[in-house]
């Protein structure tokens, strides 16, 4: 007797199902689930990639803690401005000796002050993200940028003009005898001759540091 398709087609379909079935059941129940997986992921130990090793853990405490050339500026800006201002008309020998420590701690606050306005500029464009403010921190950028360039131009002459006042007032210096035409005030003369020396100091450091950095960036670069 001939069966008709039409009765063998929903027995053909269901002997499929139930070779296939079995197999995706497997398959499903073989496979680990999705908390299982973030679990192991987070119990696991890290492997050899993610394990941080002692340099980049060097680097990266290294870049988390402030340079001393970025912590100094500040306070000694404030202390130049306060000692010239202090001792402003006690230095019958050179009276342009505190006018010069107030001046450079005016200019040095100000460049602080500047360098704060275009980063406080650039954070409100990166949360505002819209041209107002992008035009904003591109201007407080070139402004900050051109003040930079003509306080330090004015900082060099003046840095010059004051080693000139500091070091002809040496030889005929007199701390004691207040009412002495040569008389200056210890603290005022030292403290502005020290200023000087330091500056020097640093100027070396930080020419011996670029030249060691530029070495070493070559020597790597032809290994």
């Amino acid at each position: 007797m001939r069966i008709p398709a039409t009765h063998l087609a929903p027995t053909i379909k269901m002997a499929a199902l139930q070779r296939y079935t079995p197999n995706e059941q497997e398959y499903v129940n073989s496979s680990p689930p999705f908390t299982d997986i973030v679990s192991d992921r987070s119990t696991r130990p890290p492997s050899i990639i993610e394990q941080p090793t002692p340099q980049s853990k060097g680097r990266a405490k290294d870049e988390e803690l402030p340079r001393i050339d970025q912590v100094l500026p500040g306070p000694i800006t404030v202390i130049l401005v306060a000692i010239g201002a202090s001792y402003k008309n006690q230095c019958r020998l050179e009276p342009y000796i505190p006018i010069y420590l107030i001046v450079s701690g005016s200019c040095g606050i100000a460049t602080l002050v500047l360098v704060i306005v275009v980063v406080l500029s650039i954070i409100c464009f990166f949360k505002k993200q819209t041209a107002a403010s992008g035009i904003m921190a591109i201007c407080s950028l070139c402004t900050v940028c051109l003040a930079s360039v003509l306080l330090s131009l004015f900082l060099f002459a003046w840095f010059i003009a004051g080693n000139v006042w500091v070091f002809r007032a040496r030889p005929n210096l007199n701390t004691s005898d207040i009412y002495s035409p040569n008389y200056c005030h210890p603290t005022l003369y030292q403290f502005a001759f020290g200023i000087i020396i330091v500056s020097y100091i640093g100027c070396a450091i930080s020419c011996c540091t670029c030249c060691c950095k530029a070495l070493l960036s070559t020597k790597n670069t032809f290994k």
